[in-house]
């Protein structure tokens, strides 16, 4: 009883050519966002904060982080000094 695996071969043959544009798509992309990185003089960011609360042993914080809008960078991410932490 042999069987025909000719339709499971193109199909195997399908998948691995998409695969290959995706890794040169993914090589692309990853260019490009260095490009824009290293161009981009971050002209508008955003300040996100987040509260994380304390526990029996540690104090809670604020985790500050600015991002540029642009490019996505992280140009600064610190704990909020003037957060007065506390225990659960």
């Amino acid at each position: 009883m042999s069987r025909d695996i000719t339709d499971l071969i193109m199909t195997k043959y399908f998948i691995e050519e998409k695969e290959k544009k995706v890794r040169v798509l993914n090589k692309e992309i990853e260019e490009l966002q260095a490009s824009l990185v290293r161009k981009c003089d971050h002209p508008t960011t955003t300040t996100t904060e987040n509260y994380f609360p304390g526990t029996y042993n540690d104090l809670s914080f604020v985790e500050v982080t600015q991002t540029c809008t642009i490019c996505g960078t992280v140009l600064k991410h610190y704990n909020d000094p003037n957060h007065k932490g506390s225990h659960a």
